[in-house]
């Protein structure tokens, strides 16, 4: 068993300070036949966080569609309770089951405003809090000619925003991972693996365009609409991997070749969502006019393109 705790002095921005107290505690215990019992509970501080700003994302070519906020007066720190606990079972020599389940609740968490509007009657954001927990299972094989692993995870995250639950964003509620690797000889070893993961949540932005003179968009208008957070969700999200390595020694010289092939299910696995497209142009667009709430069509999303297939290769000489 541990435990401790961190003791933090920290200055306020108006020039007052404030003590913070982060306590832990760990434990382990073998009971016996190859099996342990493991848990934890934990209070963690953080004063910067990431904040994307709701609207649509700028492209491939701007990523860094966030900023980062620091504590003050009117934005809090973050603070994170986590509590796990574990459960690990050798099965014969070389084999290790694992089992885990974890639940974490955040207070001042900074999000988007997840009420449904337009985007200039809003606030740049709102304090929110998070629940997260989740199980996952996970099976080894580490020693042998073949290794492998197979792991399954189940999660749920939800924000709250001012009493209104929503799911938070970037949030995958099963994830699937398989890999395992070979060596038919001393110097060729094939590896696979394999990823899937549900469809993450996000929110539609719609632009609506008006004042149009003639055929020309230049000086048109735009205003985005806001759908409610998280209240559409991606696809599904499936890829393997292939690997082979051939590595040799030859007259003092380690000589070692690779092929990596990515993606070879060739799925599109689409990306970060970017906007969506305008519901209104033309010239009698204004006043600008709501957009139908019953109409959830994703027909018209547009999302960053994924990883395609990609070969890759490569040699090293050491000497």
């Amino acid at each position: 068993m541990e435990t401790g705790a961190r003791l933090e002095a920290v200055l306020g921005a108006s020039g007052g300070s404030m003590l913070r107290v982060a306590p832990r505690l760990s434990a382990r215990y073998a009971l016996g036949g190859g099996m342990t019992v493991s848990g934890s509970l934990a209070r963690t501080y953080q004063d910067a966080q990431a904040l994307t700003p709701a609207g649509p994302e700028a492209g491939p070519i701007a990523l860094a569609g966030l900023f980062w906020v620091l504590p003050s007066d009117s934005v809090p720190a973050l603070r994170a309770d986590l509590a796990f606990l574990g459960v690990e079972r050798w099965l014969g020599t070389s084999t290790l089951l694992s089992l885990g389940t974890y639940a974490r609740h955040t207070l001042g968490v900074l999000s988007p405003d997840p009420h449904a509007g337009w985007l200039h009657q809003r606030p740049v954001w709102r304090v929110s809090k998070m629940d997260a927990r989740g199980a996952e299972v996970e099976v080894r094989r580490l020693a042998g000619a073949v290794t492998a692993s197979l792991a399954y995870s189940f999660t749920h995250a939800e924000l709250t925003t001012d009493g209104r639950p929503h799911p938070a964003p970037a949030g995958r509620r099963h994830g699937l991972d398989l890999a395992a690797s070979v060596r038919p000889t001393s110097g060729l070893q094939l590896t696979a693996a394999f990823t899937a993961a549900s469809g993450a949540p996000f929110t539609r932005y719609t632009a609506a365009a008006a004042v149009c003179p003639g055929s020309e968009h230049t000086s048109c208008g735009v205003r985005v609409y806001g759908r409610s957070a998280g209240a559409a969700r991606g696809r599904a999200y499936r890829s393997l991997d292939l690997r082979g390595e051939w590595s040799a020694e030859v007259r003092r010289l380690d000589l070692s070749a690779w092929l990596q092939l990515h993606n070879v299910l060739r799925r599109s696995n689409r990306a970060a969502y970017l906007a969506s497209s305008t519901f209104c142009v033309g010239e009698r667009c204004d006043p600008f006019e709501e957009p139908d709430p019953s109409v959830t069509s994703g027909g018209h999303d547009r999302f960053l393109p994924g990883l395609p297939f990609l070969p890759a290769a490569g040699v090293r000489i050491r000497f």
